[in-house]
């Protein structure tokens, strides 16, 4: 099995606000890697080694479309709505056979927004 690289991706984000990223699966000849069956996981953590229980986002997302390899993993306002300043994040998945892999992680920043009222 080839093994998957990571490479350090930093985001900005505004506190309060939805975002999504797109995860799309390729091999090293750009075609479609087939992830169904495959669970994709989304984690933002204060500090590296806090245990899963105290990560400040954990998303779990099933493919969007399994067969061309493409994810959509969305967060709700909800979750970045009490957080400000750095924080580290990474993307896992699991696939059918259980094979855990870390696609990519950074640092994310969640920048203090001006407008609190939505509605």
């Amino acid at each position: 099995m080839p093994q998957i690289r990571m490479q350090e991706n930093n985001m900005v984000v505004y506190r309060g606000d939805d975002f999504s990223t797109q995860l799309t699966f390729a091999d090293e000849e750009g075609a479609a890697i087939d992830i169904t069956g495959w669970k994709i996981f989304f984690t933002v953590k204060k500090n590296k080694d806090d245990s899963d229980i105290k990560a400040r986002i954990a998303v779990d997302v099933e493919p969007t479309d399994p067969t061309t390899g493409v994810v959509l993993v969305t967060v709700s306002h909800t979750l970045t709505s009490t957080l400000a300043g750095f924080y580290y994040y990474d993307f896992q998945f699991t696939k059918a056979d259980g094979t855990v892999q870390t696609i990519t992680g950074g640092g994310i920043t969640f920048e203090r927004d001006i407008t609190r009222r939505v509605s």
